[in-house]
């Protein structure tokens, strides 16, 4: 629009002499009419008095006018129309609804920017459009109507001082509208404070806030979850996640922790307020080092305006802190000895071990000989009832139903069903145990991966890996198999073994060079899978001539100590010792964008592992079920990295297999999910948008009620937009003859009256 146009006019002085002179002009006035007065104080004609002072009075004047130079000024003035600059909320939250059921907030902040921008004739000035959000963008309507708000954070004071940091254009910003539903998770995520205040004072720009969506909107959230990244394995952790409630004062809802699409545990709150934020705390304590993914879900209302924000996953990665092992001996030997001078040496283990002092043939004189069968009373009770779970791994060296006092057989279930979610046994043979006891293992029995099978064999012999101990790390001693046989070859013979068979899904690593059962020769070293645990029995109670004999030389070889000590990583999943790893590239990825995973495989001596085929299982935690299955081979390096695109929300598991070895595998967790900060709620906040307008003069408006004409708006100083023109009003004939008449008059006539 055209500026209107102001024409205006001033008089003013147009002569070049300074002041001083005009001063001089105006004294040398005063004394000629001063001297003029006191010359004519005895004329009695009053009259020609009056008529003699005019003329001086006259002839003064004329002189000052010429002096002086008097003009007249004139100039063409406008007040350009100014502009609106209109900031719109292009964060994610505006994808929210503005009310149950009804439009987005965006399509409620179109609406808004369509009638601010309809010709009304009402305002002057003109309107520009800026969408903000991590920045600040010039938009049009069209493409607020087309483009999806993703921003991640809504920052209400950084867009205002991108604005203000912004190029001026050639007309004045007079006033800003700010559309948005307040949410600000950033600097005013509390509310106004006083630097953010004497900013928006500062600006000296009326800033008028119009609330797109409802207040009061009913909505469950679970909005915070307090938890460490990582946890110990057996060990206690809290987890406290802060529960929005709004609209539901007094209801009373179910809020539960899942993992793997497990209930773990629940708890019930009730809302004592109509928006208030309530903690839920849970208690677990992880049984399996790794990465896996806890969700908390918030019970589901009908009447909710947002569904997506009831539930929120976290990512805990539980470590070792100490392998805690518990070791049980069926009496005193030098097999108990060396393995628990090992264990006691090594700093990463905390051991509890007991074994049997006696048996009933020993003599005592103790008052209860059917109970005190060790050093101590046993804690049967303490140790498989209460403790059991805390133990990382359980060795029973030579241990069995000997003694029928110890009462083992009523913890029998607590230990079976202890590794079937997820602990770790090693059972090693001797003259009390593997079928040698009076009485076998019951229950426990399902959990082993052998059974016994006859009496002892007695005979020395040493053992000998089998094609699958060839290439496990626990038995793969050296750098290829010809060394591992040869290693093994080396080693001192075992005195006698337990007669046993591996059962059909057991992995024999070490069997007798000679013995055998049909088929099959007679395990040695057997271990296998039950449940989520580990288990591996030893059917010898003499290794520790390995130990023994090979000091002898001066030149140790350590291999006791890598069996045993490989064998407890085994047990416990010690990811350092698989030869195959699988890495999610982060804990948590947002939907509508690529997952990627990184696999490393590596040989027995941890060297890289070139173009090695390997399968690798995508599976939907919550569904349980698989998403994707697919085959690929790393590169010279051993190195592998995969992508998975358009997978919806939810926890996943990765699970990487060697093609070559059935016992080469990783697995990682992650999870997906839509939610950021920004939809994490459904709160729309009027009161701060409110107090940004107070601060600044402008006015609240909800979306509903904003009317152009009413935006109160700064004043814009006028400029000139025409050259002005300085018109001389002192250099007219007239003036210089009536100033030649009033001197030659006022000569003449005091000539004629006798004063000249």
């Amino acid at each position: 629009m055209e500026p209107s146009a102001l024409h205006t006019s001033e008089w003013l002085s147009l002569s070049p002499l300074p002041t001083w002179v005009w001063w001089g002009a105006v004294l040398a006035c005063g004394v000629s009419l001063g001297a003029g007065y006191w010359g004519l104080r005895r004329e009695r004609n009053a009259l020609m008095r009056r008529l003699l002072l005019g003329l001086r009075w006259a002839a003064a004047g004329l002189l000052l006018l010429f002096l002086l130079e008097p003009g007249q000024r004139s100039r063409t003035l406008a007040h350009l129309p100014g502009r609106i600059a209109v900031l719109v909320d292009q964060t994610a939250s505006m994808q929210l609804p503005s009310r149950p059921g009804g439009e987005t907030r965006m399509a409620e902040a179109v609406k808004v920017v369509r009638r601010l921008l309809e010709p009304s004739g009402e305002r002057p000035e003109s309107i520009e459009l800026f969408g903000f959000g991590e920045s600040l963008t010039p938009v049009n309507l069209a493409s607020l109507e087309e483009e999806t708000p993703k921003a991640e954070h809504t920052d209400l004071l950084g867009g205002l001082r991108a604005l203000s940091q912004a190029a001026q254009g050639s007309k004045p910003l007079v006033g800003v509208v700010l559309v948005s539903d307040g949410a600000d998770n950033t600097r005013l995520r509390h509310g106004m404070n006083a630097q953010a205040a004497e900013f928006l004072k500062g600006l000296q720009i009326p800033v008028s806030t119009v609330l797109v969506g409802e207040e009061n909107l009913k909505d469950i959230a679970v909005e915070r979850i307090q938890s460490d990244g990582f946890a110990f394995i057996r060990s206690k952790l809290q987890v406290d996640a802060g529960i929005r409630v709004r609209g539901f004062r007094g209801k009373k809802l179910s809020v539960a922790l899942k993992s793997e699409g497990q209930l773990i545990a629940s708890k019930e709150i009730q809302a004592e307020l109509e928006d208030e934020v309530q903690t839920v705390s849970f208690e677990m304590t992880p049984d399996r080092t790794g990465r896996f993914v806890y969700t908390i879900a918030a019970e589901v209302f009908p009447e909710e305006v947002l569904v997506d924000n009831n539930e929120r996953s976290f990512s805990l990665k539980v470590i070792r802190d100490r392998i805690r092992v518990l070791l049980v001996s069926g009496r005193p030997s030098w097999e108990e000895r060396f393995l628990r001078g090992l264990l006691k040496e090594d700093s990463n283990i905390e051991l509890v071990s007991f074994y049997i002092l006696r048996n009933h043939d020993d003599a005592t004189e103790v008052s209860n000989e059917g109970e005190e069968m060790s050093l101590i009373p046993f804690p049967m009770r303490e140790i498989f009832d209460e403790q059991l779970a805390s133990f990382d791994v359980v060795i029973f060296q030579n241990f069995g139903y000997t003694e029928p006092q110890l009462m083992v057989s009523l913890y029998e279930g607590n230990l079976e069903r202890y590794l079937f979610k997820g602990g770790a046994f090693l059972l090693m043979g001797g003259d009390r145990s593997l079928g040698e006891s009076r009485q076998g293992f019951q229950e426990l029995a399902r959990a082993l991966p052998i059974e016994a099978a006859g009496r002892a064999e007695i005979h020395p012999f040493s053992p000998q890996p089998t094609a699958e101990g060839l290439r496990h790390p626990i038995t793969a001693l050296g750098k290829d198999g010809e060394e591992t046989k040869r290693l093994w070859a080396q080693l001192p013979p075992l005195q006698g073994m337990n007669r046993t068979r591996a059962k059909k899904a057991a992995t024999v690593l070490l069997e007798h060079p000679t013995l055998s059962m049909g088929a099959p020769k007679l395990p040695v070293f057997a271990l296998w899978e039950y449940g989520r645990g580990r288990i591996a029995a030893l059917m010898v109670d003499s290794t520790w001539h390995w130990a023994f004999t090979a000091h002898s030389t001066g030149a140790p070889s350590h291999i006791y100590e890598r069996f045993f000590k490989n064998t407890l990583r085994w047990l416990t999943r010690d990811p350092d010792l698989t030869p195959l790893l699988i890495a999610a590239d982060a804990p948590r990825f947002s939907t509508g964008k690529g997952v990627g995973a990184s696999l490393k495989t590596r040989t027995a001596d941890y060297a890289a592992a070139p173009h090695t085929r390997l399968s690798l299982e995508l599976t939907s935690l919550e569904k349980q079920q698989r998403v994707q299955m697919l085959e690929l081979e790393t590169d010279a390096e051993g190195h592998a990295h995969v992508e998975f695109n358009g997978l919806e929300k939810g926890a996943y598991k990765l699970l990487a297999r060697s093609l070559s070895s059935a016992e080469q595998e990783s697995q990682d967790a992650f999870f997906i999910e839509p939610l950021g900060e920004e939809r994490s709620s459904a709160r729309v906040s009027s009161s701060l948008l409110k107090s940004m307008a107070e601060s600044t003069q402008g006015r609240f408006f909800k979306s509903h009620a904003v009317s152009l004409k009413e935006l109160p708006l700064n004043q814009p100083a006028p400029i000139e937009i025409d050259r002005s023109k300085d018109e001389p009003k002192w250099d007219k004939w007239y003036f210089f003859v009536l100033f030649l008449v009033c001197c030659i008059l006022e000569w003449a006539l005091r000539r004629r009256l006798g004063y000249v």
